[in-house]
């Protein structure tokens, strides 16, 4: 990324992902399914707060946005 701001916005992300995955991991659930579980929902989680999912941490929807006059979230 070219831009300081969404550069460090996706490091953080990141970061904050593989950092959350290993906590998780490391979790004594002692239950295998249970174990599995936990891990699917924060990688649901992880996948919900991405940054590629919200206009003002897109670089590219926020560029398409600008060039579009907003008709593409009109658009949908």
């Amino acid at each position: 990324l070219e831009n300081p701001w969404f550069s460090a916005i996706s490091q953080f992300y990141l970061l904050y992902s593989e950092h959350l995955t290993r906590l998780v991991e490391h979790i004594p659930v002692g239950d295998a399914k249970l174990a599995k579980r936990l891990t699917f929902f924060v990688r649901q989680f992880l996948e919900a707060i991405s940054p590629s999912n919200f206009l003002n941490t897109n670089p590219e929807l926020l560029a398409e946005t600008i060039r579009s006059h907003g008709m593409n979230l009109l658009r949908g």
